[in-house]
């Protein structure tokens, strides 16, 4: 059995470089048993159904990649998830194949009713005339 002493690291690590080296090894490590597996799932029938996807991220495709978001239409469905709770932090990001944002219109994602199983996911674009086509909510829940 071997024994380092961590209050004498200087006797261990000769340059400096050697510390940001060992401090990167450690965390490449961890990485592949840290990072969460990215789930995906298709809306079935339109902007407004529910999606179920118990992962910890992943990509919902709205209303199964035919869907376009125009600036007088949202979606507004529920993502029914067993990792969520009322402390999860839900974050969310939406991109398209053709963002018409000539004018400087923006789309936008909202997360509401957070609560056990579940949440509330609200996609749009700011102004009338403009759209999202084959547009795709990417999540992340932080426990």
């Amino acid at each position: 059995m071997s024994f380092i002493n961590f209050l004498n690291y200087k006797k261990y690590i000769g340059r400096s470089t050697d510390a940001q080296a060992a401090r990167i090894g450690h965390v490449n490590a961890v990485y592949n048993d840290l990072k969460p597996t990215v789930g995906y799932v298709a809306q079935l029938t339109s902007l407004n159904t529910n999606v179920e996807l118990n992962t910890l991220s992943g990509k919902i495709e709205l209303e199964n990649n035919i869907a376009t978001i125009t600036g007088n239409q949202f979606a507004d469905f529920k993502l029914i998830n067993n990792h969520i709770t009322p402390d999860s932090i839900v974050l969310l990001q939406i991109t398209g194949t053709d963002v018409n944002t000539s004018d400087n219109p923006f789309a936008f994602t909202v997360v509401s009713n957070i609560e056990e199983g579940g949440c509330r996911i609200i996609a749009g674009i700011s102004e009338n005339g403009f759209s999202i086509l084959s547009p795709v909510i990417h999540f992340l829940i932080i426990n």
